[in-house]
């Protein structure tokens, strides 16, 4: 078992534990217990990642797959939550109220997400590097977090654990364990980055034959899920919604402009890593996933120094 640690930083960012996870300080604990304690149905789609993996990327992919390529007015005109709502930050509540409920977000590790052999779920695993510094993003743009650290200071806590969501480790590993399920599947970011035409045919035969035929019979429909699942098109919409949302909850930092959609590039770490950030960060991949298929995943896109020579 790993026991790799770094010291943490005087300065960490704010979270809420609750039943020993931590959640964003955000979140009020009624909805999050609710959250945890729902009984996922039969027909339940869920969407998981950590935290800066692909999240709402794939919420819009599911949202198009079931609206023939088009974004619903009720998501233009809101957010993606009123068709995927989040569990843990939303309760049960919100799902049982959702009319038009497509998937349901969560970034809970698999024993604590709620399970149903019949449910369906889609995990998407981000390369940690880029992770970890859209995630240091993501704290500075919101105020509830109370941190002013630097990036360096963010890294050694999102090492530890010591950040919302807790161990990155902890969650791809407990997912990774369920990859081959019938009702699991499995994405790679970067793979939806090279390729997001075969990721959303892998979606809708995932979600059933009737949808992947449907796509395939008119090509318009597929034409129509890239083009509205483009990260242009949805840092001029989606982001727009969000923010709105977030300034009427006061949650975003006054001086800061609102990007929660902000890049979704691959290698955006190299912007951010010093060499002794570098040597930390692979110190830490190779005793968390040495000897697993993890350890090689991100190999073809040179993420991982010690990993070239392979």
């Amino acid at each position: 078992m790993s026991t790799f640690k770094v010291p943490l930083p005087i300065k960490q960012p704010k979270y809420n534990l609750v039943q020993n996870f931590k959640f964003a300080p955000l979140f009020r604990t009624e909805n999050i217990k609710s959250g945890l304690n729902y009984k996922a149905k039969d027909s339940d789609k869920f969407i998981v990642t950590f935290p800066k993996c692909g999240t709402t990327w794939t919420m819009q992919i599911c949202v198009l797959l079931f609206n023939d390529g088009d974004v619903p007015n009720d998501v233009a005109e809101k957010t993606l939550y009123v068709r995927i709502p989040f569990l843990e930050s939303m309760g049960a509540q919100a799902i049982d109220q959702t009319s038009s409920l497509t998937a349901i977000k969560t970034h809970l590790p698999f024993d604590l997400t709620p399970y149903n052999p019949n449910a369906k779920y889609i995990y998407v695993a981000r390369n940690p590097k880029d992770a970890c510094v859209s995630f240091y993003h993501h704290h500075k743009l919101f105020r509830e977090y109370e941190f002013d650290g630097s990036f360096h200071d963010f890294m050694l806590c999102w090492l530890n654990g010591e950040i919302e969501c807790g161990s990155y480790k902890d969650n791809l590993l407990s997912w990774w364990n369920h990859k081959d399920d019938d009702n699991v599947l499995f994405l790679l970011y970067e793979e939806m980055k090279d390729n997001i035409r075969e990721a959303i045919l892998k979606m809708a035969t995932f979600f059933g034959k009737e949808y992947r035929t449907k796509i395939e019979e008119n090509a318009e429909i597929l034409n129509k899920i890239v083009k509205n699942s483009d990260f242009t098109f949805m840092k001029q919409t989606t982001n727009k919604s969000f923010e709105m949302r977030s300034r009427a909850n006061a949650a975003i930092a006054e001086n800061r402009d609102y990007e929660f959609i902000r890049k979704g590039i691959v290698g955006d770490w190299k912007n951010h890593f010093t060499d002794e950030d570098n040597q930390l960060f692979e110190a830490w991949f190779r005793d968390s996933f040495s000897g697993s298929e993890i350890e090689s995943l991100w190999d073809k896109y040179n993420v991982f120094d010690y990993r070239k020579q392979k």
